[in-house]
């Protein structure tokens, strides 16, 4: 089961095509059980990790049985979320870097305080992380 918590929120109606997205990643299984595929998970790329299928969970997708994707719309939708992101990121009161900074204080701060702090680090990461992904995406799919 995954976290719900996780789930980025994207308002607009961009759309990628699920299956080029997690083939690109060599993710499979169901949305609620996606893994990596053993071959991926033994080349060492770091990329692959927990927060990449946290991503493919979030991204808005779509899917037609045999229908392929048409490269210019995807790369225009990947573009329209890649925005969004940098939007969601601009939306917080201090960059990541900062919450860093703040959290290695040795200054004694409330768990409370302590604890949000830690998720909007928590969520500026999975954002920047699904940036990235895009990115990459792109690159794997198109090139």
């Amino acid at each position: 089961m995954w976290n719900e918590w996780e789930k980025l929120e994207f308002s607009g109606n961009a759309r990628i095509h699920k299956d080029s997205f997690l083939s690109a990643f060599h993710i499979a299984g169901l949305h609620d059980a996606y893994y990596f595929y053993d071959h991926a998970v033994d080349s060492g790329d770091a990329f692959l990790d927990g927060d990449l299928l946290a991503v493919a969970r979030s991204l808005p997708c779509w899917s037609e049985k045999d229908l392929p994707f048409q490269p210019s719309a995807e790369k225009a939708s990947v573009k329209e979320l890649e925005e969004e992101c940098f939007k969601l990121l601009k939306a917080y009161p201090t960059k990541l870097e900062r919450d860093l900074e703040l959290l290695g204080s040795p200054r004694r701060k409330s768990r409370r305080w302590r604890v949000a702090v830690e998720y909007r680090k928590h969520r500026k990461t999975l954002i920047k992380k699904t940036i990235r992904a895009l990115d990459l995406y792109l690159e794997r799919l198109l090139f």
